[in-house]
């Protein structure tokens, strides 16, 4: 899904992300990688029919749970104002969430 030069200038008015943002993959959500301070962080678009705005605000308060005791996953980043998401306006209404990008572990089978 292409983003409107309408939905990038929203999301920057709450994270400072970079110029390029990249579509990654869709699954349930949108997936997509930018830049915020230098850095590869994933962000991710949810349609309402998925999950409402509260299933996600508590999704994402359990992840910084589980990132303040320790467990190494994609935390959630807050925004310039603090809040762990962000409803996008547009055609369709979406919920947006950043995430630190997790380096993860290759495991091998054999």
């Amino acid at each position: 899904m292409q983003l409107s030069h309408h939905q990038i200038q929203e999301l920057k008015q709450h994270w400072p992300l970079g110029d390029e943002i990249t579509f990654h993959r869709r699954v349930a959500n949108f997936v997509y990688f930018a830049n915020l301070d230098g850095k590869e962080v994933v962000l991710r678009l949810t349609e309402p029919v998925h999950r409402t705005a509260k299933e996600i605000e508590s999704e994402l308060d359990w992840m910084s749970y589980l990132t303040k005791k320790g467990m190494k996953i994609a935390s959630p980043i807050r925004t310039k104002h603090g809040s762990l998401l962000v409803e996008l306006s547009g055609e369709s209404k979406l919920f947006a969430a950043v995430f630190q990008k997790s380096s993860g572990l290759v495991f091998k089978t054999e």
